[in-house]
């Protein structure tokens, strides 16, 4: 899935490995109100605009998810999509795309695991089901880092335990039914400082839950802790490549949000 679909202006596919891969598990890192929801919102619409058969899953693991907000960008999405089609299709109507999107809530790790269970029982369902259920390729969950933070502060042993089970269950179902996962993830204070940098444009802070949990997914971005501002007013916000097994770490691309819609202007790679 690519991120250049989401965006008004010039691709940043090339500084972000090509966006979204099928068997994938990626991760957008941020703090709060960085704008990694809204990212996901896009990519859902993306998602539902341009895979006609398949659905999206979105598991809320705060209460945060913002129906509202998510109806207006696909809403929006839609229009725009319409227009760039010589002769717009009557099938992709509000109602059909809204129905594709699956909200499902989980507060703990066991409610995750119970809910990537029921997406991969329902996407193995029997053929007569499956002309009235369609397949999820995409899941969001957001956040990944709430359910982990409270398992491991509870204990760290069997935190890690659920970590671990969790990301096996992740894995299984991105690369048997090829599934793309996009785990929104929240950041913490680098407490190392200088010492140990994480990317160009968040020194002071990391995604959070650990270096074990980086072994866990395939992708990680970051979007930078504080926006950089032009004399206009205009704010732009940096999201950074910090791990790819693709390659790619240390690529970055700017963006702004603006209503509805997530601008992007510039991209480049981080020089040795």
């Amino acid at each position: 899935m690519s991120f250049a679909d989401m965006c008004v202006g010039h691709s940043l596919d090339a500084a972000l490995s090509g966006g979204l891969q099928p068997g994938l598990v990626s991760e957008i890192a941020g703090g709060a109100r960085s704008g990694k929801s809204t990212i996901a919102y896009h990519l859902l619409a993306t998602h539902i605009l341009t895979h006609l058969t398949s659905s999206v899953a979105y598991i809320d693991t705060q209460g945060t998810l913002d129906p509202a907000r998510l109806a207006n960008i696909i809403q929006h999405r839609l229009h725009a999509h319409q227009l760039q089609l010589e002769h717009p299709n009557p099938n992709l109507t509000m109602d059909g795309l809204l129905d594709r999107v699956k909200i499902m809530r989980a507060f703990d790790i066991l409610g995750i695991l119970s809910a990537i269970e029921e997406i991969r029982s329902s996407n193995t369902s029997s053929p007569q089901d499956a002309a009235e259920t369609k397949v999820v390729d995409f899941l969001i969950i957001d956040t990944i880092s709430t359910p982990l933070s409270l398992a491991l502060t509870k204990s760290q042993a069997a935190g890690h335990a659920h970590m671990l089970t969790l990301a096996r269950a992740l894995r299984t179902l991105c690369t048997t039914q090829q599934v793309v996962a996009l785990l929104l993830n929240s950041t913490v204070m680098n407490m190392d400082g200088g010492s140990s940098t994480v990317g160009a444009f968040g020194v002071g802070v990391k995604p959070a839950l650990g270096g074990t949990w980086g072994y866990c997914v395939d992708d990680c971005w970051m979007l930078s802790t504080q926006p950089m501002k032009e004399e206009d007013g205009r704010e732009w916000r940096v999201i950074e490549c910090l791990r790819s097994k693709r390659g790619g770490e240390g690529r970055w691309g700017a963006i702004r949000f603006e209503g509805t819609d997530i601008i992007g202007i510039r991209s480049d790679t981080r020089k040795a």
